[in-house]
C-alpha cells in the first residue's frame, strides 16, 4: 500500500530537485572551478524544503521497505533517520560557514525535511 505513493513522491522530488541541483553541482565541480564558486539554491523545490535529496532517499527507501515488508528492512529504515540527520547537520554546518547570514535566513524560512503548505519566496 505504501509502495506506489512512496515511489511517486520519490520520483516527483527527484525531478524537482534535478531542476535546481544537477549532477555537476552534486559532484562538486563548481567548487573546483575558480570561475564558478557555486550559489545558494533557494528556488524551486528548495523554496519548500531545505533537504529534498534526503527526502527523496527516504521516499525510495520507504518504497523498498514496504515492498520487501520484512522486519529487518523496517529496522534498517528506522536506523537511516538518525544517520541521514547526522549527514544533514554536517552539511548545514558547512553551508553556514560558506554562505553565512544568507543561509541562516534561509534556514529560518524553509523547513529542513517536511514542506510547509505555503511556499516561501526568495529574492
Amino acid at each position: 500500500m505504501l509502495v506506489v505513493p512512496s515511489v511517486t513522491a520519490g520520483i516527483t522530488v527527484a525531478r524537482l530537485r534535478r531542476r535546481r541541483l544537477n549532477g555537476r553541482v552534486l559532484s562538486g565541480i563548481p567548487e573546483l572551478s575558480s570561475r564558478d564558486a557555486g550559489a545558494l539554491v533557494t528556488r524551486g523545490i528548495y523554496a519548500w524544503v531545505r533537504d529534498p535529496r534526503y527526502l527523496e532517499i527516504l521516499m525510495f527507501m520507504l518504497a523498498y521497505t514496504a515492498f520487501a515488508n520484512f522486519v529487518g528492512t523496517w529496522v534498517l529504515y528506522a536506523l537511516c533517520f538518525p544517520a541521514l540527520h547526522g549527514v544533514v547537520l554536517l552539511e548545514e554546518r558547512e553551508l553556514r560557514q560558506r554562505f553565512g547570514a544568507a543561509y541562516e535566513e534561509y534556514c529560518r524560512q524553509v523547513p529542513r525535511y517536511l514542506p510547509r503548505l505555503r511556499r516561501v519566496s526568495h529574492p
